[in-house]
């Protein structure tokens, strides 16, 4: 796969250009003000709320969460879609599934 000119850079440095941030669903069991507990798959987070300070989740209710700060509230059908499309992404990586058509 090539990658963007941008990342020239890091190859002549050695660093590895295949590394993305992701974001996971997480489901909130607690709130204790700007912070929540999450779950999922059997591991818990604490997570920050700062950035829905505005609309504050509660427990039952589905986050995006990325580096253990809440980005985003989901519905529990974008949750279970999201979660759908990472195991495919795994799968793929596994090499469990064929590769999708480029």
């Amino acid at each position: 796969m090539e990658y963007p000119s941008a990342y020239e850079d890091r190859s002549a440095q050695g660093l590895d250009n295949r590394r993305m941030c992701m974001a996971f669903p997480m489901l909130v069991i607690a709130v204790d003000g700007l912070t929540a507990r999450c779950e999922v798959r059997g591991a818990e987070r604490f997570v920050s709320l700062w950035a829905l300070v505005d609309d504050l989740p509660a427990v039952g209710d589905h986050l995006m969460v990325h580096l253990d700060r809440a980005v985003q509230r989901l519905s529990a059908e974008e949750a279970a879609a999201a979660w759908a499309t990472l195991d495919e992404i795994q799968a793929v990586l596994d090499g469990s599934v064929g590769s999708p058509a480029a």
